[in-house]
């Protein structure tokens, strides 16, 4: 994701993260300047299919060591269970 996919990726979140489901367990996930400062520091990956946000995924590089840990992701409804 680029700095231009930042009202895209906010909006695709919104829409695929249920407030309500026990996997969602912080507001943190929904926040649109924590999406916008990871998309800053190159840690959000988006999928697109003609042109629409269809799968985002937001991952934390771990400083002390050679690992990244995945912070949150979503799929469309429409294009799960389709390998993406």
């Amino acid at each position: 994701a680029n700095l231009s996919h930042v009202s895209e990726v906010i909006t695709f979140f919104n829409e695929n993260l249920d407030t309500n489901n026990s996997a969602v367990y912080s507001k943190k996930f929904l926040c649109p300047l924590g999406m916008k400062a990871a998309i800053r520091r190159n840690q959000m990956m988006i999928a697109t299919d003609q042109g629409q946000v269809v799968g985002a995924l937001r991952f934390y590089r771990k400083k002390t060591q050679k690992q990244i840990s995945l912070y949150q992701f979503a799929i469309s409804e429409s294009h799960r269970g389709q390998c993406l």
